[in-house]
């Protein structure tokens, strides 16, 4: 049970993080703003938040199962790459989490949306 929910939070934490899916504030279909845009970050952890319930302890958790997940047989090693290099480097924390969400929201994101 507990390794289906790591999986489920770290599935939303993939969506929430890089991606574009739907603000809790925005009309359904509308997408999370783009890296580079002023309210990117504060979009995304509203996002991950008010509509996947996650807190930031949770949003840890979630790094620390889909990086068991990429040590799986057929993971894409571009995303591999990237997302380890990153963790590695910084460990996981609630601040590297930010720091991640944050990187992402720049003009030079780690993981293109």
């Amino acid at each position: 049970m507990r390794r289906t929910i790591t999986i489920s939070l770290a599935a939303v934490l993939l969506v929430a993080l890089p991606s574009g899916a739907a603000i809790a504030n925005n009309p359904p279909g509308d997408p999370l703003p783009v890296a580079g845009e002023p309210e990117c970050f504060g979009a995304r952890v509203s996002h991950s938040a008010s509509e996947h319930g996650l807190t930031p302890a949770a949003k840890v958790s979630a790094v620390n199962g889909f990086l068991e997940l990429l040590q799986l047989p057929g993971v894409d090693p571009v995303w591999e790459d990237a997302y380890v290099e990153y963790w590695t480097d910084n460990g996981v924390s609630v601040r590297t989490v930010q720091a991640w969400i944050r990187i992402n929201c720049s003009d030079a994101p780690i993981i293109e949306n």
